[in-house]
């Protein structure tokens, strides 16, 4: 089992992880642990997550649309700050954290950093290579988190939080689309021009920033990305394995 002293949650104490993690990512979990390991340790069940735009989101979007506290169920939203969830996720298991962790990721590749730079490439190593099990399963995005958030019970808080914002343009545009939204519009993983525009006002405003805004109105929602919707349930199911710690 994972164990916390006096000031370090120690890794080497779950067997698992050194014999798949070499030393270089055995220290970097030694880190994150160091500064996440309440949030780990005391959780019923963990939502690792990218980065602190789904940490700000994803509980009151889940209150909202399935009235469902995760506070309430102990349920923590933990971000990784990064894409490379294997040697978080390898964490849990028989021998490490018995209880259930859902990874949350986008499906997206960083174009934009290619087109900049075509040396850049993903790094499809180890660490995009989960290893799902009774304790771990995977909800991947077709796009990236805030495009995904473009759907019709969404709009509100979007119109809302572009006008917080200072973004009157997007405001108007979404209003518009809010009354007379097509009947094709869905969470389909392909929103064109209205799932860019939620990315681009995420990057100009910072994705925090965007993300901490939204978060005080999205209480308006009827509707969320369905992935995020489908790991929320799988946590929600009765245990299939004894996950006590």
């Amino acid at each position: 089992m994972i164990c916390c002293s006096k000031n370090r949650v120690h890794l080497s104490s779950v067997t698992d992880l050194s014999k798949i993690l070499d030393e270089r990512r055995s220290k970097d979990i030694e880190r994150y642990l160091d500064a996440t390991r309440s949030a780990l340790l005391f959780a019923r069940k963990v939502i690792l997550v990218e980065g602190v735009a789904e940490a700000f989101v994803i509980p009151p979007l889940v209150k909202a649309v399935l009235k469902i506290d995760l506070d309430r169920f102990f349920i923590s939203v933990v971000p990784i700050y990064g894409t490379h969830f294997a040697p978080y996720a390898a964490m849990f298991g028989e021998t490490g954290l018995r209880k259930r962790c859902a990874v949350i990721c986008d499906g997206d590749r960083p174009i934009d950093a290619i087109a900049m730079d075509p040396e850049l490439e993903r790094n499809d190593d180890a660490d995009s290579a989960i290893q799902e099990s009774e304790f771990v399963r995977t909800f991947r995005n077709r796009t990236t988190f805030e495009r995904s958030l473009a759907l019709p019970g969404m709009l509100q808080a979007l119109i809302e939080t572009f006008e917080e914002l200072g973004h009157p343009r997007y405001a108007k545009r979404f209003s518009d689309l809010q009354a007379n939204v097509p009947e094709d519009f869905s969470n389909s993983g392909e929103l064109g021009d209205y799932g860019k525009a939620v990315l681009n006002a995420a990057i100009f405003n910072g994705k925090g920033r965007f993300a901490q805004v939204l978060s005080k109105h999205v209480s308006s929602s009827t509707e969320m990305p369905s992935y995020i919707r489908d790991a929320v349930s799988w946590l929600m199911e009765p245990p299939t394995v004894d996950s006590r710690r």
